[in-house]
C-alpha cells in the first residue's frame, strides 16, 4: 500500500490505482533496492546514534548517489546559527557543471536545481522543535517551517525533507506548502524487502522523478497533476450525484416519513427539512473527509467497526449482492445518530475525544429535527453509498480539497425543495430565484484566489515581518535582563515585562484581521488561513530562539495533551505540530466573514473546521467571527453616538454603554480553544455579549428606520435618549409603539448588520475600553454578489457610488469604510468597474480610501473565469489607505489616486495559471478617466494612448451633416463600419432595419469614409477595448475617439477614401445571406468576416499611423493586438 499522510500531495487513488498501471511502474528497481537494503544492513546498529554531520555521510549522500542525484553541499551558507540555504541543490550532471559556475549568483544557481534537500540527524521529528538536543545543529529550528523557507527564498519548486529513516516531498506551488507533502518511511520499506512497494519511494525521489520530458512536464508534476484532475472530475461527479440523486435521497426520506405520520409540507416546513438535509449531509461529507485523512481513529477497532466508512462499506457490499435495505427499518439512521453522539461526546475506549464545536451538538435546531425524525434503511442507504463511491470505487476524501466541498455546500444553496409525490418521498431541487441566483453568486476558480490573497497579504505579512523582528528583540532584550538579575522585584517587574512583551510579539502576527463580508461557503477564507500559516512559518523560522510565538504553540499542545489524558485518552504529540496549531490560532485570531444566508455561515464554519481538524483539538468557537447578516445595511455605533453627542451633548447617548458591552470579546478572541472547557466557554462568553448587545442593535435598527419609510423613528431616539435602551412597546407612549413593529419587521427583511457590535475586537480598544483611532480590518476579500438595486433611500444616503446601483458596487464601497489605515482589498468584480459610465461614482469614491489601485481585467473568449457564465471580471487591489476619518465623520477626503491596470487578457482553456501569474501592470494615472479606466497593460500601449489623446478634437466633433454611414452595435473580436446600409430582410422578404445597426452621418463623404476607417481599423478595436466593454460598441464610443481633421493630410485622407471602397468591395465580397428562426419571426442578414480583410485593413493602420504620429514598432503593436484570437472568430 502507498505512504498516507494526512495531507498529501498526491491522491490515494492515484497512487494505489493507477500508478502501478503507468509504464513508470515497470522500472526495474532489483539493483538500487539491493543496495540501499545493503547500505541500511551495515549501518541500523549505530544510525540511532549519530548527528546530523554524520547522518548525511553515512546514510543520506549514498542514498542521493543510489537515487542518481548530482548534488553540491551548501553548508559554507550557514551563519550566524541560523541556515541561510538548504543542506543540499540537487541537480543533473549538466546542471551541477553549470551550477558550479555560478556559486555566487543565488538565483541561476538555484535556477538549474532539480530540487532543494534539507537533512536532520536520524528519526529527528520533521514537524516540531527539539529543544536542547546535542544532535540538533540548529536548536528550536522546526524542520517543516526551513523547508517552507527555503522553497519560498529559493523559488525551487521541489524540496526534500529527510533523517534518513523518513523522506518527505514538499512543493512550493501545493495550497499549503507547509501542510501537504508526500512522505514516505524508507526503513519500513527496505524491512519489509517488499521491492514493488519500494517503488513509491524510489519513483518519487529518484533524480528522474524531477527531470522534466519533452513537454515540460517532470514524472511528478505529472502525478500531481493527474491527482487534481482526478479530484475535479470526482468533485464535478460528486457534485451532480449529491444535487441528483444524495439530497432528494434525504430530503424525500424525511418527507415520505412525515408523510406517514399524516404531515403535510408547508413554505416554512419545506424550509426546514431543506435546512436539516443539508445540515444532514455536511456532517456526512465532514466524517468521510476527517475518516480517509486518519483525523478521527479509524485504525482503533472500536471506532472503526462504528465508523461511516465502515457503514457506507457495508452498505455498498449489500447492494451489490441485491439485498434489500429495507423501507421499513431506520436501523441504519439509529447508528448514524449513534455515531454523531459519539463524536459529539467522544469515546474514551474509541480513544475518540470530544470535538463539539456545534457540529453534532444535540442543541442545534438542524439536529433537533434529525433526531426528531427518521430515514429508511433503503433511502439512507443509497445516499450513503452515492456519496462514498463512484463508478464501483471509493471516493478518495483525503485528497478531495475542501474548497472542492465547498462549492458543493455553496451550489445547493441555489436551489429549493419541490415535492412531487410526499408518500413516495418523490423530491426535485429547482433554482430558488430568489436566492442565490438573484445574489449573483458564483464559485471563484481556486487560482483566482490564491491570486487575490496573495496579492492583498504579501506586503501586510513583509510589513509585520520588520515589526516581529523588532518586537522580539525587545522580548530578547529583557530575556537577557532577567539571567543576569538576582533581585526577586526586578523579577517580578520583568517577568510582568516580559509577560506584556509576548503577547505585544504575538500580536504582531496574529493581530492581521482579514474579512470577506460575501464569503458564502468560505473559498476566500480557507486560502487566507493558508497563506498567513505559510508567510508566518516563514518569518518564525528566522528566530527559532525564544521565539515567544512558538512558545505559546507549545503551551497549545501541552494543555491539549493534557486534556487528552484527563480524557483517558493517548494522542501523538508528533500529529499537533506547530504547523497544524498554528492555522487553528490563524483561523480563530484572523479571519472574519459575513454572508447574508444563513446556511452559507455554517457552511463556511464546515469548511474550516475540515481544514483545521487537528487531533486531539476540539473544533474551534468560531461564531464570534463567522456572522449571518446583510454587510451592506447597518449602522456604525460610533458615527450615531457622535451625532447624538453633537445633537444633545448635555443630554448623553443610549450608546454610551456600547464600550463596556463589548469588553466580554477580549477573552473569547484571545482563546485557544484548546479544550473542550475552552470551547465552551468561549460560547458561554459569546452568549452573554449577544445578550448584552441585543438593545444597542435594536436601537441603531431603529436609527435606520426612516430611510424605509418610518415617521416616528428619529423621533422615539431622540425622545427616550439613554431611557431607550430600556424601552419596550409595553413602556413607551402608544405613538412609538409602531417603531417596534417596523424594527421587527424592517429586521427580519433586510438583516441589518452593525459592524462595530459584530466584530467589536476590530472596532474597539477592548484593553482600554475605547473606540479604536485606526479601526478596521488588514485586509477585505472576496467575490461579492454581482447585482443591480434599485433606488434606496439608504444606499442613497451612505454610498458615494449609490448610482452605481449594484451590490457589488457597494460591497466595494463599503470594504473601504471597513478598512484600517494602511487596509489591503481584494476583489473579483464585474468588468463594468472599469468601463461603465453608471460606475463613475464608484471609480471616483476609491480616491477617499486608496492611495493605488491595480485592476486586472479579463475577457471572456475564447475562455473566461467563471467556465459557465458569460461574465467579464476585473481584479480589484486596493493598496495603502491613507485616512479613516470617513466612518466617524461624513468629511469628504480628496487624494490623488495612481492607477495600475492590465490589458484586456484572452487565453484558451487550460492556460489560466500561465496567464494569471504573468500579469502586466502599466500605469494609466495620466490617461483620461472621464468614461472609465484604461485596460492598458504595456508600456507600447500607455505611449500609443498618450499620443491619441493629444489630438485637440474627436470624431463627434465631424458627426453632423448629410452623408450617411452605418455601424455594428455589437462588437467582439472586429468593430464594422460601412458606407451602405447591410441587407436585413423581414420574414416577408421586404428590407427592415437592424436594431443592432447604427446610423451616424458625416460632414462629407471624405470625413465619413475617415471616420469608416478610423472605426474599422485594429486601432480603433485596440482604443474600444481600452475604454468599452468588449462587447457592445456604443455611438458615443465613436464619437470620443481623438481626431483632429484639419491636422491631417489630404493626401492620407484620400488614401484611405481608396481604401475603405476596397475594404466596402471585400466585405462584401466574403459575406453570406443568413437565415435565422426567432420567436418573434425569421430574418435574413447580410453576415461579414472582416478576418479575410485583414490585409487591408492593416495599409489603413499603416496610414493612421502616420496620422497620429505613431512609430512603425506602435503600429506594428496595434495591428498584431489580439491577432492571433481575432483571426480565428468574426
Amino acid at each position: 500500500m502507498p505512504p498516507s499522510p494526512t495531507r498529501s500531495l498526491f491522491s490515494q487513488h492515484f497512487l494505489e490505482k493507477r500508478l502501478p498501471a503507468e509504464t513508470d511502474w515497470q522500472v526495474d528497481v532489483d539493483a538500487v533496492f539491493a543496495n540501499l537494503k545493503e547500505l541500511y544492513q551495515e549501518r541500523k546498529d549505530f544510525l540511532a546514534t549519530l548527528n546530523e554531520a554524520q547522518t548525511e555521510q553515512e546514510f543520506i549522500r549514498p542514498v542521493l548517489d543510489a537515487l542518481g542525484f548530482a548534488y553540491i553541499p551548501q553548508t559554507s551558507f550557514k551563519k550566524a546559527g541560523q541556515v541561510q540555504r538548504p543542506d543540499y541543490a540537487l541537480f543533473t550532471k549538466e546542471g551541477k557543471k553549470r551550477a558550479r559556475n555560478v556559486l555566487k549568483d543565488e538565483r541561476a544557481f538555484y535556477g538549474d536545481a532539480l530540487a532543494i534537500l534539507d537533512a536532520k540527524y536520524w528519526a529527528r521529528p520533521l514537524s516540531e522543535q527539539h529543544k536542547n538536543d546535542p544532535r540538533d545543529e540548529f536548536k528550536n529550528a522546526n524542520p517543516t517551517f526551513q523547508m517552507v523557507n527555503y522553497l519560498i527564498g529559493t523559488g525551487v519548486d521541489w524540496g526534500i525533507l529527510t533523517n534518513g529513516e523518513t523522506w518527505r516531498l514538499y512543493y512550493r506551488l501545493a495550497s499549503s506548502t507547509a501542510t501537504e507533502f508526500y512522505q514516505v518511511n524508507l526503513v519500513q520499506l527496505l524491512e519489509q524487502n517488499d521491492a514493488e512497494q519500494f517503488k513509491y519511494f524510489y519513483l518519487f525521489f529518484r533524480h528522474e522523478a524531477f527531470e522534466r520530458d519533452a513537454q515540460g512536464k517532470s514524472f511528478l508534476e505529472r502525478v500531481r497533476e493527474s491527482s487534481l484532475t482526478y479530484a475535479r472530475i470526482i468533485g464535478d461527479q460528486l457534485k451532480d450525484l449529491v444535487y441528483e440523486q444524495v439530497f432528494p435521497l434525504l430530503a424525500g426520506g424525511f418527507i415520505a416519513q412525515r408523510h406517514g405520520k399524516g404531515i403535510t409540507e408547508n413554505e416554512e416546513t419545506k424550509r426546514e427539512i431543506y435546512q436539516a438535509t443539508m445540515s444532514l449531509l455536511y456532517k456526512l461529507l465532514f466524517l468521510f473527509y476527517a475518516e480517509a485523512r486518519s483525523l478521527l481513529p479509524v485504525n482503533h477497532a472500536g471506532y472503526r467497526d462504528n465508523s461511516l466508512t465502515t457503514m457506507a462499506r457495508s452498505v455498498a457490499e449489500r447492494i451489490d449482492r441485491n439485498t434489500p435495505l429495507g423501507e421499513t427499518s431506520t436501523r441504519l439512521y439509529g447508528e448514524l445518530l449513534n455515531l454523531f453522539e459519539v463524536i459529539d461526546r467522544g469515546d474514551r475506549q474509541y480513544q475518540l475525544p470530544r470535538y463539539n464545536g456545534g457540529l453534532f451538538s444535540p442543541k442545534s435546531s438542524e439536529n433537533q429535527f434529525l433526531a426528531a425524525n427518521k430515514l429508511n434503511d433503503e433511502m439512507l442507504g443509497r445516499a450513503l453509498d452515492g456519496l462514498w463511491r463512484t463508478d464501483g470505487e471509493p471516493i478518495d476524501y483525503g485528497f478531495i480539497d475542501v474548497r472542492t466541498l465547498g462549492s458543493i455546500y455553496e451550489g445547493l444553496l441555489e436551489y429549493k425543495l419541490h415535492i412531487k409525490n410526499a408518500s413516495r418521498g418523490s423530491v426535485e431541487l429547482k433554482t430558488d430565484k430568489k436566492e442565490r441566483k438573484e445574489t449573483g453568486s458564483y464559485y471563484t476558480p481556486d487560482y483566482v484566489v490564491k491570486y487575490i490573497v496573495h496579492e492583498t497579504l504579501a506586503p501586510i505579512l513583509a510589513a509585520r515581518e520588520k515589526q516581529f523582528a523588532d518586537a522580539v528583540e525587545k522580548y530578547h532584550a529583557l530575556l537577557a535582563k532577567k539571567r543576569a538579575t538576582k533581585s526577586i522585584d526586578v523579577l517580578r517587574v520583568l517577568n510582568q515585562q516580559i509577560e506584556d512583551a509576548e503577547r505585544v510579539a504575538n500580536d504582531v502576527m496574529l493581530d492581521i484581521k482579514v474579512c470577506d463580508p460575501a464569503m458564502g461557503s468560505g473559498h476566500f477564507l480557507v486560502e487566507t488561513v493558508d497563506y498567513l500559516t505559510d508567510g508566518i512559518i516563514r518569518i518564525l523560522n528566522q528566530f527559532p530562539q525564544d521565539n515567544p510565538l512558538l512558545k505559546m504553540l507549545e503551551q497549545i499542545r501541552k494543555t491539549i495533551v493534557y486534556e487528552m489524558a484527563q480524557q483517558g485518552i493517548e494522542v501523538d504529540a508528533a500529529r499537533l505540530d506547530d504547523t497544524s496549531l498554528l492555522q487553528r490560532v490563524v483561523m480563530k485570531r484572523c479571519i472574519y466573514g459575513v454572508d447574508y444566508n444563513k446556511m452559507a455561515v455554517e457552511l463556511a464554519k464546515v469548511s474550516l473546521w475540515l481544514h483545521t481538524f487537528t487531533v486531539g483539538a476540539p473544533l474551534s468557537f468560531l461564531d464570534h467571527h463567522l456572522r449571518f447578516g446583510n454587510s451592506l445595511l447597518g449602522a456604525f455605533a460610533r458615527r450615531v453616538q457622535n451625532e447624538f453627542k453633537a445633537d444633545a451633548p448635555l443630554l448623553g447617548s443610549p450608546f454610551e454603554g456600547i464600550l463596556n458591552a463589548a469588553k466580554t470579546m477580549q477573552e473569547i478572541s484571545l482563546s485557544s480553544d484548546a479544550t473542550i472547557a475552552d470551547v465552551e466557554h468561549s460560547a458561554n462568553l459569546f452568549d452573554v455579549f449577544e445578550k448584552a448587545v441585543v438593545p444597542y442593535k435594536r436601537l441603531l435598527d431603529i436609527s435606520l428606520l426612516p430611510y424605509y419609510g418610518s415617521k416616528r423613528a428619529d423621533e422615539f431616539l431622540r425622545t427616550y435618549l439613554s431611557d431607550a435602551l430600556t424601552a419596550t412597546p409595553e413602556n413607551v407612549s402608544p405613538p412609538y409603539r409602531k417603531v417596534f413593529e417596523e424594527r421587527e419587521m424592517m429586521y427580519t427583511d433586510k438583516r441589518f448588520f452593525h459592524w462595530d457590535l459584530e466584530f467589536p475586537e476590530v472596532f474597539i480598544d477592548l484593553s482600554r475600553t475605547v473606540w479604536k483611532e485606526n479601526f478596521g480590518f488588514d485586509a477585505v476579500v472576496g467575490n461579492p454578489p454581482y447585482v443591480d438595486v434599485k433606488t434606496d433611500d439608504y444606499y442613497d444616503e451612505f454610498y458615494k457610488a449609490a448610482s452605481a446601483r449594484n451590490l457589488y458596487a457597494y460591497m466595494l464601497e463599503r470594504a473601504g469604510m471597513i478598512g484600517a489605515a494602511s487596509s489591503r482589498l481584494g476583489m473579483i468584480v464585474p468588468m463594468s468597474l472599469v468601463c461603465s459610465e453608471r460606475m463613475k461614482p464608484l471609480r471616483d469614491s476609491f480616491a477617499a480610501n486608496y492611495a493605488t489601485v491595480r485592476v486586472a481585467n479579463f475577457g471572456i473568449r475564447p475562455a473566461k473565469i467563471f467556465p459557465n457564465v458569460d461574465q467579464r471580471t476585473t481584479i480589484v487591489i486596493g493598496e495603502e489607505k491613507p485616512s479613516r476619518s470617513a466612518l466617524i465623520t461624513t468629511q469628504e477626503t480628496s487624494k490623488v489616486l495612481k492607477l495600475k491596470a492590465t490589458r484586456l487578457h484572452r487565453w484558451h482553456e487550460g492556460q489560466e495559471q500561465e496567464m494569471i501569474a504573468n500579469l502586466s501592470f502599466a500605469d494609466i494615472s495620466d490617461l483620461p478617466a472621464e468614461y472609465g479606466w484604461a485596460k492598458l497593460g504595456d508600456e507600447t500601449g500607455r505611449g500609443i494612448a498618450l499620443k491619441l489623446f493629444k489630438q485637440e478634437k474627436t470624431t463627434g466633433d465631424y458627426l453632423t451633416g448629410d452623408w450617411k454611414f452605418w455601424f455594428h452595435g455589437i462588437g467582439r473580436y472586429w468593430l464594422k463600419a460601412y458606407a451602405f446600409e447591410p441587407t436585413f430582410l423581414g420574414a416577408d422578404g421586404k428590407p427592415r432595419h437592424s436594431t443592432t445597426l447604427g446610423e451616424l452621418t458625416a460632414l462629407n463623404e471624405e470625413i465619413g469614409k475617415v471616420i469608416i476607417a478610423i472605426v474599422n481599423s485594429s486601432l480603433f478595436f485596440w482604443y474600444w477595448i481600452l475604454y468599452g466593454d468588449e462587447f457592445h460598441l456604443m455611438e458615443q464610443e465613436i464619437s470620443r475617439f481623438p481626431f483632429t481633421y484639419h491636422k491631417g493630410s489630404s493626401a492620407i485622407y484620400k488614401k484611405l477614401g481608396k481604401l475603405v471602397d476596397e475594404l466596402m468591395d471585400d466585405y462584401n465580397k466574403h459575406s453570406i445571406l443568413q437565415r435565422t428562426k426567432y420567436a418573434t419571426g425569421e430574418i435574413t442578414q447580410q453576415i461579414f468576416f472582416p478576418r479575410h480583410s485583414k490585409p487591408i485593413l492593416d495599409r489603413i493602420d499603416d496610414l493612421l499611423g502616420s496620422i497620429y504620429g505613431l512609430t512603425r514598432e506602435e503600429v506594428e503593436y496595434v495591428k498584431a493586438y489580439d491577432a492571433k484570437f481575432r483571426m480565428d472568430e468574426d
